[in-house]
């Protein structure tokens, strides 16, 4: 008796199935279908969705307000896949910047970026930070999930010194995001500090940069102090609690002591050309 071939199934169809449960499928098809066809084909449908199982588990529990980041060479005993690429898994609420700013770290190391997946899903977490529900309707927040391989690191030092720095620069997002609104009130404030004293092009000038001109990161007020020991006789220091974004820190110093030819009294950061100084990054 004659019998019809079995449907083949590829690709995005193809990784699904071997993914298994249901939840597992749903899974692995948003975090593949936007991922071109030529890429997914690197690996078999059963590494991509063993791929997709190992970030789906790391994804179950994550506190509030915190990234996860894990940087590692895959092995089938630890993580159910292998690849011949270096993984980076990162699971973090969903805001700006997070790929751009991701991108620039990687370029700034010089490493190639094979594959990079990443869906923006509705989760649903209890209070703890364990998963409920994925594509919670209603009850979810829009969390980040990204699965990129990168040139293969293969020195344990090198996975854990990225991992490190992936975390700073998703800290870093966080803070200018959250004071985002903050810092654009601020740069309308010093234009009111300015008046009467300067001419409108200053005042002109920091309207245009509120108007989504450039991207505020962090801000600070300075306040100047008499002291016979600087240059000048004056010394300017960080009033207290004015920090906003990446900033935040007073600790953290953008000049060096002294007035060093003027520092201003109020410091809008804004984003330098140079990625070791400043890892949020913004396409250009």
């Amino acid at each position: 008796m004659a019998t019809s071939p079995a449907t083949r199934v590829y690709g995005l169809e193809a990784i699904g199935v071997a993914a298994g449960t249901a939840e597992a499928q749903a899974f692995a098809r948003r975090l593949y279908e936007r991922v071109a066809d030529n890429d997914l084909a690197g690996a078999s449908a059963e590494q991509r969705a063993a791929a997709a199982l190992s970030l789906l588990a790391f994804a179950r529990r994550r506190l509030p307000g915190v990234a996860k980041v894990r940087v590692f060479n895959p092995e089938p005993a630890e993580h159910g896949f292998e690849s011949r690429h270096t993984v980076v898994q990162i699971v973090n609420d969903d805001m700006p910047f997070l790929v751009d700013s991701i991108a620039t770290e990687l370029g700034r190391r010089e490493l190639g970026v094979h594959l990079l997946a990443h869906p923006v899903l509705m989760v649903h977490r209890d209070l703890d930070g364990d998963l409920l529900q994925l594509e919670a309707d209603g009850q979810g927040r829009p969390e980040s999930m990204m699965h990129i391989e990168i040139d293969r690191q293969a020195e344990p030092a090198q996975l854990e010194d990225l991992a490190a720095t992936l975390g700073r620069v998703l800290t870093e997002v966080r803070l200018a995001v959250g004071d985002w609104r903050t810092m654009r009130q601020a740069a309308l404030d010093a234009v009111e500090d300015l008046r009467p004293k300067h001419a409108l092009e200053e005042q002109e000038f920091l309207r245009w940069l509120e108007a989504n001109h450039f991207t505020f990161l962090g801000h600070r007020r300075y306040r100047y102090v008499d002291d016979g020991g600087h240059a000048g006789g004056l010394r300017f220091e960080v009033i207290a609690g004015s920090a906003l974004g990446i900033l935040r820190r007073d600790e953290v110093r953008l000049f060096g002591a002294g007035l060093g030819g003027g520092e201003p009294r109020q410091a809008l950061h804004l984003r330098p050309a140079d990625p070791a100084r400043n890892p949020i990054g913004r396409p250009v």
